[in-house]
């Protein structure tokens, strides 16, 4: 069965934050360690963040709201 918006939508947040947890042990998390991360594109996870609405970007640098 194909999957809703929302579930895709869930899916996206929920790998941007394990992503984000993984990347966090590092210290200071960036857009960069993030696309490594999940194989997908700048601005595929500037998307994603801005749709996640749990995270912000400044100066490449992504944090927790």
């Amino acid at each position: 069965k194909k999957k809703s918006k929302e579930q895709k939508k869930k899916d996206r947040s929920d790998a941007l934050i394990m992503a984000y947890d993984a990347c966090k042990v590092d210290g200071a998390v960036t857009v960069s360690d993030l696309c490594d991360y999940l194989g997908k594109s700048e601005d595929t996870i500037r998307n994603y963040v801005k749709e996640t609405k749990q995270f912000e970007i400044k100066n490449n640098i992504v944090f927790e709201v």
